[in-house]
């Protein structure tokens, strides 16, 4: 931190993975007035008191915010309440009551959501949190491989496409997405719901034609999509790429190179 601390006046991008705070640290770090783009995961030593210590900081310029912080709901909470209404990406691996009252009642100007490694059973909140964030454009799901949740966190948070925010322009799922839920996401007979939808993610280890399949159903109904991208299996089968040609060639559909998607 005291390397950090000497460029404190010009650092705007910082990420904290496995780092254990102290106190010290974290008034070091409250100094970090430039900051953009700010996360937080899997960090301990971050109690109460050491929250309080942190956001003594103003951060006036901070964009981008990730706090992967399940066991401190505090944390969260006090951020949102502080500088929320200046944040317009916020990436969470918890949703609560608490965090879906801070993000509605202060994150007026959110654009992006990205929900990581979250294992819904115990508090499926997703329904309240999308249908009060009414200008969120960007969704992203994210559940690591070796997650014991892998196959099941979509299914279990029973979301369609009915309750994503209707002014979603951009979703990226990257876990294990059974076909039901799949086709729950993409409804092609429905033109109400996710009306503005044009670039769409999905990186399923397990993808396979079925998958294809629904998502192909839904560009040529629907007609609103403009970007894919597919990621999951090391090689694709011959009747997914012959849907990819179809799509480019005949929907007009961009199709994301599988090297490229973490940039998208």
């Amino acid at each position: 931190m005291p390397e950090l601390h000497s460029k404190s006046d010009t650092l705007i991008n910082v990420k904290f993975r496995n780092v254990h705070f102290t106190e010290h640290s974290l008034s070091l770090l409250s100094n970090f007035n430039n900051l953009k783009h700010f996360e937080i995961w899997y960090c301990d030593g971050l109690s109460s008191n050491s929250c309080k210590i942190l956001l003594n900081g103003d951060f006036p310029n901070l964009k981008r915010l990730h706090l992967g912080c399940s066991e401190n709901q505090d944390l969260i909470t006090a951020f949102l309440d502080k500088i929320g209404p200046s944040i317009i990406q916020l990436g969470l691996n918890i949703i609560t009551d608490g965090t879906i009252k801070a993000i509605l009642n202060n994150c007026t100007n959110l654009k992006d959501l990205q929900i990581i490694d979250y294992h819904p059973m115990d508090h499926p909140g997703f329904f309240k949190l999308f249908h009060g964030l009414k200008g969120l454009e960007k969704l992203r799901i994210k559940i690591s491989p070796d997650n014991k949740h892998y196959e099941k966190m979509i299914l279990w948070a029973r979301i369609g496409a009915h309750d994503l925010p209707i002014s979603l322009k951009y979703l990226k799922l990257e876990c294990g997405l059974p076909i039901y839920q799949l086709k729950r996401f993409l409804d092609s007979r429905n033109n109400k719901v996710t009306p503005h939808l044009s670039t769409l993610i999905i990186n399923d280890l397990n993808f396979d034609y079925s998958h294809m399949e629904i998502i192909s159903d839904f560009v040529k109904k629907r007609g609103i999509l403009k970007v894919l991208g597919i990621g999951g299996p090391t090689k694709f089968t011959w009747r997914t790429l012959r849907e990819f040609k179809t799509l480019r060639e005949k929907y007009h559909v961009h199709i994301i190179p599988k090297d490229d998607l973490d940039q998208w």
